[in-house]
């Protein structure tokens, strides 16, 4: 990238870094943060002849009415293990796909069960087989 300042997304994490010569932004996440914070993160920039600075910003939001959606679209029932999995990442706005990792590396000749997503909660906590970058706010 030639340019000097960099604005991405994907990891759902405000970031502001400087690497080499990048200054590197990321607003987090208006929808699914996975840093702990029950927030809508987003970043607004300033800028001027000195390069971009970000001011991030936090609005809090209710997730009850999301949580009775996927109630009443049966959304665990219709995508199985896997819809689990999601409304967990909602519950506790932390990344919880590392299931799949830990299944991976203990059970890879068993289907997804709920018999395996129990002892997975049961024994491990999220950040265990999770990027080291999502252990922030712990």
């Amino acid at each position: 990238v030639q340019e000097n300042t960099v604005v991405a997304g994907h990891t759902h994490l405000p970031l502001d870094r400087r690497s080499g010569k990048w200054h590197l932004l990321n607003p987090g996440s208006v929808g699914v943060p996975l840093d702990g914070q029950f927030t809508a993160s987003y970043m607004l920039l300033d800028g001027d002849e000195r390069g971009w600075r970000p001011t991030f910003r936090r609005v809090a939001f209710d997730y009850e009415p999301l949580f009775r959606e996927f109630e009443r679209l049966g959304f665990i029932e219709e995508c199985g293990i896997i819809g689990q999995l999601i409304v967990e990442v909602f519950r506790t706005a932390r990344p919880q796909f590392g299931f799949l990792r830990w299944r991976e590396l203990n059970y890879s000749n068993q289907p997804l069960n709920q018999a395996l997503l129990a002892e997975y909660f049961d024994k491990c906590q999220w950040w265990e087989y999770s990027n080291i970058a999502y252990h922030v706010n712990l």
